[in-house]
């Protein structure tokens, strides 16, 4: 139900984080196999350092772009669509 049924003016900013959280989830699981594996650190596999390296920029990028987002409802629409476009819900009819 939740699902089909998003709340006024969030579905852009709920997106915005499912991306975020998909790639923080998908590195945890990740960080678990190994773990698991028996992996104590990540120097002995230079390419799993490579990517959580790389995956740490990503995720610190979407937060700040986030605290950005945040401060000016305007870019929401200019950078993902006018989907995003929700001012029109909050102004008296």
């Amino acid at each position: 139900m939740a699902y089909y049924t998003p709340p006024k003016g969030f579905f852009c900013r709920s997106k915005f984080i499912l991306s975020f959280c998909t790639i923080w989830t998908f590195n945890s699981f990740l960080a678990l196999i190994l773990h698991l594996r028996g992996e104590v650190n990540l120097k002995g596999n230079w390419i799993v350092h490579v990517w959580f390296c790389f995956c740490g920029v990503v995720v610190a990028i979407l937060l700040l772009s986030f605290c950005l987002l945040s401060d000016v409802r305007i870019w929401w629409v200019q950078i993902l669509g006018k989907g995003c476009d929700n001012s029109y819900w909050c102004s008296p009819t």
